[in-house]
């Protein structure tokens, strides 16, 4: 039994309320590594298979115990041969209504070994609008994607899965083509569509970008079609001197667009155009709070 999984069984046994959201593409996952043809490796086949079926144990220990658990967008038969289509890919974590986080880390144990991100709050306008959400699944999902403001200093954006629109890919180009002095774009992934545009443009104004990742040997960039976006950008952005691409050691699972140290969007959307055409549901908070972005801009500092 991992650690997250005993912790939730404690809480249950404690009287507390454990509600869990998950999306069906998780069985294709293999530590972020999204199977789409059958493996030919028999060594990564079985530990494929054992890893689902691991994880399917602990789901049903889980809801034996009492963890009530939700499994999002369950595909029809033709979409279940497209997982990258429509999945849910939110995260965030609320406690007693108090206390709320939202970001790029999913709750399981491996995932700690990776490098992300999560802001806390507990601000009660914020946390309403995430309790709201997490209510916002399967049948009962928002018609479009919306945004909530809650001061000048905090707005909270969420697509809902619609093919082809993102108001969050919006709002970081929208970014992007405001700021004047730097950028900083932290991803799994780095840039492409239209956004890469907007670097592009940007950093022919002088502005100075730079993109942080995973290391250049991550699966993500040694498999197809991941790796064949991370090639092109290789590629492209050696002619724009003001673009610096950083690969860390470590799988980078943050998901961060920092402008002029000024203003900041973060959560669970990777920014890429690819979550925007296959309508991936999202969250992100942006945020022009001070402390905060002090706060993220030293957390950058200390990746690279």
């Amino acid at each position: 039994m991992g650690l997250i999984e005993r912790e939730l069984v404690e809480a249950v046994k404690r009287g507390v309320l454990v509600r869990i959201n998950y999306d069906w593409v998780t069985e294709k996952f293999v530590h972020g590594d999204l199977e789409l043809l059958p493996e030919i490796n028999s060594k990564k086949r079985n530990y494929s298979k054992n890893l689902h079926n691991q994880i399917r144990e602990m789901l049903k220990r889980l809801e034996k115990e009492g963890v009530q658990i939700s499994i999002t967008n369950q595909p029809n038969f033709l979409l279940s041969f497209l997982p990258y289509v429509n999945r849910n890919h939110i995260k965030m974590y609320i406690i007693d209504s108090e206390k709320a986080w939202i970001g790029g880390l999913n709750l399981f144990d491996v995932a700690f070994e990776n490098i992300d991100l999560m802001v806390k709050t507990d601000d009660q306008k914020i946390i309403s609008a995430l309790l709201k959400q997490f209510e916002m699944i399967n049948k009962n999902r928002a018609v479009n994607n919306y945004s909530v403001n809650f001061d000048n200093n905090y707005s909270f954006y969420v697509d809902t899965g619609k093919y082809g629109k993102s108001i969050i890919y919006d709002k970081a180009i929208a970014m992007i083509e405001e700021a004047k002095i730097s950028i900083i774009f932290m991803s799994q992934f780095v840039p492409d569509g239209p956004l890469l545009g907007k670097l592009i443009e940007a950093s022919k104004r002088n502005v100075a970008i730079t993109v942080i990742t995973s290391s250049d040997k991550d699966i993500l960039f040694e498999h197809y079609p991941s790796k064949l976006a991370y090639l092109y950008f290789k590629f492209i952005y050696k002619k724009y001197p003001n673009i610096k691409l950083i690969n860390l050691k470590k799988h980078m699972h943050v998901k961060l667009l920092l402008v002029d140290d000024k203003l900041a969007i973060t959560g669970s959307n990777n920014l890429t155009f690819s979550g925007v055409l296959f309508g991936t549901e999202e969250i992100m908070l942006e945020t022009s709070d001070l402390k905060l972005l002090d706060q993220l801009g030293k957390f950058v500092q200390a990746q690279i």
